[in-house]
């Protein structure tokens, strides 16, 4: 969140994005900002901020929640998967789950730097 904010970009690059989203986080607070032509008086300010506090935290709690809920949950169906490998399958190209987590990229890109690294050393 706060690279976007910090207007940092997201890529290493001197071309121009293709598109712009105006759907981030970042970009959803900006829009509780009143308009030009809208009162702005510090009631409506704290009213708005208000607002923005709500969004973001909710946001904040929904990551959390499937961290902990989901995610690392999941890092152990991962980690048998991959102390199975070689049982299931030498040639690494058989990943055996008993859950379908794997299926997330998140984790199939896990399993494959952990089934990269192995087959370099």
């Amino acid at each position: 969140m706060d690279a976007i904010d910090n207007g940092i970009s997201q890529y290493d690059t001197t071309e121009p994005p293709k598109y712009v989203s105006n759907t981030s986080l970042g970009s959803r607070v900006a829009a509780l900002n009143p308009r030009w032509n809208q009162d702005s008086s510090d009631e409506v300010l704290m009213a708005q901020f208000l607002k923005a506090v709500q969004l973001t935290g909710g946001e904040f709690k929904e990551c959390v929640e499937y961290v902990g809920q989901c995610w690392l949950p999941a890092r152990s169906h991962v980690r048998v998967a991959l102390e199975q490998l070689s049982s299931i399958d030498a040639s690494c190209q058989v990943l055996f789950a008993d859950a379908h987590c794997i299926a997330s990229p998140l984790f199939l890109s896990s399993y494959l730097s952990v089934c990269n690294s192995d087959h370099e050393a």
